[in-house]
C-alpha cells in the first residue's frame, strides 16, 4: 500500500499526461482501480462519495446514466449534488457495470461484499497507483485536477466548475483551480 505524503504539502493538478499514464498503470493494476480513477478524474468526486456509489446510482435499465445526485446526507456540505457522468466516462462505465453481478449493489464493494470500500482504503489504492506512476501526490489530486482542467485548459466558468464540485462557495472552488504557464501565456495573447 502506498506511504503517506512525506512533505504534507497540498495536492497539485495533474497534467494530461500524468492522468494518461495514471489510468493506464491502473488499467494494468485492476479493474476496479481503473474505474475509481476513471470517476474521481471525470467527475471531480470526493474519494468518499466515489468509494460509495451504489451500481444503481450509475446504470438504470442496462444504461448508463447521464447523471445522478448524491443526497445530502453523503455530501460534506450536507447539500444534495447533481453529478453528471460525460460520454467518455460512460464509455469506460458500461461494460464494467453491466459484467457486475446483479445482487451487488456499490460499485466498490468491500471485502465482505456487504458494503462499499472505506474512504482511507479507496484513497490508499489511489495513491498506490499515483506512486507506481511516479507521481507524489494525495488521492486529492484528481479532484483537483478536475477543477483544473475544466476552467484552465477547457475554459469553463468558475460558477459552472463550482456547481460540478458542489461547491457553495465559489471561493472554494478556486482554491482548487491552479494556473500554469500556458494558460497565463495564452491568456495575454487573448488581448
Amino acid at each position: 500500500m502506498a506511504r503517506p505524503l512525506a512533505s504534507g504539502k497540498p495536492a497539485r493538478p495533474l497534467s494530461q499526461t500524468e492522468v494518461d499514464r495514471v489510468l493506464a498503470v491502473a488499467r494494468g493494476t485492476n479493474e476496479r482501480d481503473y474505474i475509481l480513477l476513471s470517476v474521481l478524474f471525470y467527475t471531480g468526486l470526493r474519494i468518499g462519495n466515489a468509494a460509495s456509489l451504489k451500481v444503481a446510482d450509475l446504470l438504470k435499465y442496462g444504461r448508463v446514466v447521464e447523471s445522478f445526485t448524491l443526497v445530502k446526507q453523503e455530501m460534506k456540505g450536507k447539500r444534495s449534488h447533481r453529478v453528471y457522468v460525460n460520454e467518455k466516462l460512460a464509455k469506460i462505465l458500461r461494460p464494467y457495470l453491466l459484467s457486475l453481478p446483479q445482487e451487488q449493489e456499490y460499485l466498490f464493494p468491500s471485502r465482505n461484499g456487504k458494503t462499499h470500500l472505506n474512504k482511507n482504503y479507496a484513497s490508499a489504492l489511489v495513491r498506490a497507483v499515483f506512486e507506481k506512476a511516479g507521481i507524489d501526490e494525495p488521492s486529492h489530486a484528481a479532484r483537483k485536477t478536475f477543477a483544473t482542467r475544466l476552467a484552465v485548459d477547457k475554459g469553463a466558468s468558475i460558477v459552472v466548475v463550482s456547481a460540478l464540485m458542489g461547491h457553495k462557495n465559489i471561493a472554494t472552488t478556486q482554491r482548487y483551480v491552479v494556473a500554469n504557464e500556458v494558460s497565463l501565456a495564452g491568456a495575454v495573447n487573448l488581448l
